[in-house]
């Protein structure tokens, strides 16, 4: 390994996954004045600021995934919000992966962790792809059994953004999937994302109606969607990856800044067989370039 001891533990002990800041995305929200947004609610320009981000979100994602059967469309503060909005009003039983994210287990009692062969038929799955524990696209073989245990699912995607361009299948019980620009973008802090819904949602549905939303949030998105590709990270960042995962003896995740070790430096951190390691502080992503 041709790093710091002291650098390595810090990958090592850190839980989190860090995400990449770019100075393009700091230009675009120097420029979105939130002046302008001091309004009150149900501002007739800010509702079709909402509904023109949804349409170009739409498109902007539509090389990856098919959302045309998911009629209604919300902003969220992050994936984060996706939860913790889904939880606060889904009254069936869940589960989860083993590995998968842990914020819904820590903010509901009514969820359960199962191994794949263990899953039940009758509750809502919880599952994030690519995959919280590896940063890796699901298997074939897990999106078929998924489909064949045909219990419902929502689905979390918030990694995408931080991948190559892969055509996503999606289980065949989703009823939501979510979008958030924070491992892709770095909008740790600004809290923005999109659900996507087959039925209308028990609390961002009322609140987006009257609208209960963020307008500053709309239009950050609709200035990262307007200014950026989907695959910016992957394809300013994949050739460092694989520089760090080969120093460090380790396998690039499909996910751009994370790599996954079997190395027992790392033997506290191991799920699904290896490490998942964030690489950012490794990484030189200082990279500017022009607006579209």
């Amino acid at each position: 390994m041709n790093y710091n001891l002291k650098l390595l533990e810090g990958l090592r002990d850190d839980p989190f996954v860090t995400a990449p800041q770019w100075p393009y995305v700091q230009d675009l929200l120097r420029d979105t004045s939130i002046y302008q947004l001091y309004l009150p609610r149900e501002n007739k320009f800010q509702r079709d600021a909402m509904h023109e981000l949804f349409d170009i979100h739409r498109r902007w994602v539509s090389d990856f995934v098919d959302t045309s059967e998911f009629e209604y469309v919300y902003s969220s503060a992050g994936v984060t919000d996706a939860i913790n909005q889904w939880l606060a009003t889904e009254t069936r039983e869940w589960q989860y992966l083993t590995g998968d994210y842990q914020w819904p287990a820590r903010v509901s009692n009514n969820g359960i962790c199962v191994d794949a062969q263990d899953l039940d038929p009758d509750r809502v799955l919880y599952f994030s792809n690519p995959q919280c524990a590896t940063g890796n696209w699901a298997s074939q073989q897990l999106l078929d059994h998924i489909d064949a245990v045909g219990c419902p699912v929502v689905y979390d995607a918030a990694y995408i953004g931080s991948t190559a361009l892969k055509r996503v299948r999606l289980p065949i019980q989703t009823e939501q999937i979510w979008f958030g620009f924070s491992k892709g973008f770095g909008l740790v802090g600004q809290r923005c994302g999109i659900v996507y819904s087959k039925n209308f949602h028990n609390s961002l549905h009322p609140m987006q109606n009257v609208g209960c939303y963020d307008y500053s949030r709309i239009h950050i998105m609709r200035s990262i969607v307007q200014h950026s590709s989907l695959t910016h990270a992957w394809d300013t960042l994949h050739h460092q990856q694989l520089s760090i995962a080969n120093n460090l003896n380790a396998t690039p995740s499909d996910t751009v800044m994370l790599v996954n070790s079997t190395h027992e430096f790392f033997a506290d951190r191991v799920r699904h067989g290896a490490a998942r390691v964030c690489i950012t502080p490794l990484l030189n992503h200082q990279v500017t370039r022009s607006f579209k």
